[in-house]
């Protein structure tokens, strides 16, 4: 069934998006000027937390996801940007919240929100761009794509509690189901929430769904292993090791028995990065694996010629994860030299 209940073109600039161009082009534009016209809605405490919003930058994977989704099934429409920048506000207001919980000291290279403004004004502008997100959400008044919204953004939430819950003896298992809530849910409902204000049949609709999900996850263990794949010099405050932070490498090094329970406070850094390598391997192919089941479930329902711009999306971020893979690799592990 196609979901085009109400009208998807409220307060947005006229015009439909009927060419396949890249995001670079009309479709992202038209996203950027409604990101950037939010600061014209806003006054006082709201208007600091959109020019910080904006100001961040950020990748905007989520997004982009939502905007090559929709172009699978040919022309975009004003709906398709609006979900794609709630999608935004919905993870920024993620953001916000998480570095408060995580004490993160930078984002996109700049100083966190909360150290600049405190946690209270951090708390509240996550709070506000989570209503800004709603809002948008709301206008464009299609029932199924909110309540589907709603739920991933409630899985998002789930995934941040059970983080905290996240202890030495948790198994890879539980660590995987915390990710597929906390960063899963959001690139599942951008791919999925596409595809229902498009002209979709079911099976694209769950494929795209579980395609997303196998990738946010795969993306979340990305970052966990890139942030140990620095140098040392640069784990400082906000780095997982320094913040006791426990993620699938650590997890499947203490299965191992690697390392014991205050391998936080193992001395010589170097050493305990040099270690912890084929544990950050490990999760890397696991990460792999789901990038290929994904990619296995979209060509079930999409050519391989549909799927391009999307997969290369995908390869995009990828690429530069395995630039880092390669460089290790290249190291003599057990006397911790090249070799």
């Amino acid at each position: 069934m196609f979901h085009d209940e109400g009208n998807h073109d409220l307060f947005f600039k006229e015009g439909p998006l009927d060419d396949r161009m890249p995001l670079n082009a009309t479709a992202w534009e038209l996203f950027e000027e409604t990101l950037i016209s939010s600061l014209f809605e806003a006054e006082g405490l709201a208007l600091d937390a959109m020019r910080a919003f904006v100001s961040y930058g950020g990748k905007k994977l989520r997004p982009k996801l939502a905007l090559e989704c929709g172009l699978l099934f040919g022309a975009l429409t004003h709906a398709h940007t609006a979900f794609a920048v709630a999608l935004e506000y919905i993870h920024a207001a993620s953001l916000c919240h998480d570095d408060v919980l995580d004490h993160g000291q930078t984002r996109h290279g700049l100083t966190c929100l909360y150290k600049e403004k405190g946690n209270k004004k951090a708390i509240l502008f996550g709070d506000f761009l989570f209503s800004r997100g709603l809002s948008l959400l709301i206008k464009i008044e299609d029932m199924i794509l909110l309540k589907h919204t709603q739920q991933a953004i409630q899985a998002l939430i789930e995934g941040q509690i059970q983080e905290n819950q996240i202890h030495f003896t948790s198994s890879s298992d539980q660590y995987i189901q915390m990710i597929q809530k906390k960063t899963g849910a959001l690139f599942s409902i951008a791919c999925y929430g596409a595809s229902l204000l498009s002209k979709s049949n079911a099976d694209q609709r769950e494929a795209l769904k579980q395609s997303g999900l196998l990738w946010g996850t795969s993306f979340q263990i990305r970052n966990d292993v890139a942030d140990y794949m620095l140098p040392v010099a640069q784990w400082k405050e906000g780095h997982d090791f320094i913040e006791k932070k426990i993620t699938l490498p650590i997890l499947l090094a203490l299965q191992n028995q690697t390392f014991s329970q205050d391998l936080f406070m193992y001395p010589n850094r170097s050493e305990f990065q040099i270690r912890l390598m084929p544990y950050l391997f490990d999760s890397l192919e696991r990460a792999r694996a789901m990038e290929a089941q994904s990619k296995t479930i979209l060509l079930s329902c999409f050519s391989s010629q549909a799927l391009e711009n999307l997969c290369a999306l995908q390869d995009r971020w990828i690429l530069s994860s395995e630039e880092n893979d390669r460089h290790w690799r290249g190291f003599n592990l057990s006397k911790g030299g090249a070799i």
